[in-house]
């Protein structure tokens, strides 16, 4: 097994977030023995960003998939306006672990932008009107 095409499925998205953990769990000391400890410490205290810069930092070249959390490797959830509807809104918040989350749940609105349901990462978005 080599730990490289494994974060780099993961890094590409061929691998998906739970797919990782569950690997992770299993194979976290072959990454240590393969990859040395502190490759190993990046990947388990940075997630999806450290196993990014592993890859990079070993001259892997690599397409890193969009639309997830660069910390925890999570789908970011897209809040576009007229796009996503207040029942998905609602849906996001409700299960997710971001701030204010009860407000949002009550009124259906968020800031237009990407976010993690962990709470990791935010990006805001702002759209001029046409």
């Amino acid at each position: 097994m080599d730990s490289l095409s494994i974060l780099r499925d993961y890094v590409e998205g061929r691998m998906s977030h739970p797919e990782w953990l569950d690997w992770w769990a299993l194979h976290s000391g072959d990454v240590e023995a393969q990859l040395g400890r502190f490759a190993f410490l990046k990947i388990k205290k940075r997630g999806f960003s450290g196993a990014l810069s592993i890859l990079e930092e070993a001259g892997v070249q690599l397409v890193p998939a969009s639309g997830f959390c660069n910390s925890c490797g999570e789908p970011l959830f897209k809040a576009v306006p007229g796009v996503t509807t207040a029942e998905e809104i609602r849906a996001f918040a409700s299960l997710s672990k971001i701030g204010e989350a009860d407000e949002i749940v009550e009124s259906g609105w968020i800031h237009p932008g990407e976010y993690c349901p962990n709470g990791c990462t935010i990006v805001l978005h702002s759209y001029r009107r046409a």
